[in-house]
């Protein structure tokens, strides 16, 4: 056996594991079904706006009883602005969770949220 043959297994495994902690894509309309789960929810933003007080930006997708993605944002400029998703095609990735009955997911990294153009 070639003394080669183990550091390239190990980089294979290595690739193998983060290609299993890639999230799956999934539409709006199924987020309910992923509660719990890491995954990408991707969709036409219907409604994007800050909400008065909290500095949160509220994304909805797929109409009023739909998915809906929350960050706050500060000065930094790292996150889009509202009238920059409108309209559009995102992508987000983190953890469904449920809150008064609608799925959401609460992103903490400008990395989470793409704008697909």
């Amino acid at each position: 056996m070639s003394r080669l043959a183990g550091p390239a297994v190990s980089i294979v495994a290595c690739l193998m594991a983060g290609q299993a902690l890639a999230a799956q894509t999934i539409p709006p309309a199924a987020a309910r079904g992923h509660v719990g789960q890491r995954v990408t929810v991707q969709g036409r933003v219907q409604e994007a706006y800050h909400q008065g007080g909290s500095g949160a930006t509220v994304m909805k997708m797929d109409g009023e009883n739909g998915f809906v993605a929350i960050f706050y944002t500060d000065s930094d400029g790292l996150y889009p602005d509202p009238d920059d998703l409108e309209g559009h095609t995102v992508s987000v990735t983190g953890e469904i969770q449920i809150d008064r009955g609608q799925p959401e997911m609460i992103l903490t990294s400008p990395g989470q949220i793409k704008i697909d153009r």
